[in-house]
């Protein structure tokens, strides 16, 4: 088993309340929700209670329920793999492919050890697909692809 992309995952049953979770699909109001600047985002603009949501995070006690009740994407339990062979015995043999993800509109929808388990071992078995699909690509000049 290679151990050291294997123990590369991401998981969490509960990312509202999760300080250090960071996604490309949260919007710049949710980590500084105090930053008058961050409400420009067009993509993601800021809602009318996110002065709220800003007074709530200075009170610790209140900030967790604030987290729950405001949070900005559907989803609230994901889990990450890498798409990597589990029976390479080094790093330098492995090429990772991608990443395999799982996500849960309900907080502590997964087991993390078992669920974890179980995505590992379908991302070993997309990591020859995967393979194929990238030495196509790969080996294709840019303006046939």
């Amino acid at each position: 088993m290679n151990h050291e992309l294997s123990n590369k995952n991401y998981k969490c049953n509960c990312l509202p309340i999760e300080p250090a979770y960071i996604n490309s699909r949260l919007p710049k109001w949710w980590h500084n929700p105090g930053d008058i600047n961050t409400y420009q985002d067009k993509e993601f603009p800021a809602p009318s209670y996110i002065v709220l949501l800003h007074w709530l995070r200075k009170l610790p006690v209140i900030s967790n329920l604030g987290n729950r009740l405001f949070w900005p994407l559907p989803y609230r339990s994901n889990i990450v793999v890498p798409i990597v062979p589990l029976n390479t015995m080094s790093l330098k043999e492995t090429r990772l492919q991608g990443y395999l993800c799982l996500d849960s509109n309900r907080s502590n929808a997964f087991d993390l050890e078992m669920d974890v388990q179980i995505m590992m071992g379908i991302a070993d078995g997309l990591d020859p697909s995967m393979r194929k699909v990238a030495s196509k690509y790969l080996s294709e000049p840019e303006d046939h692809v």
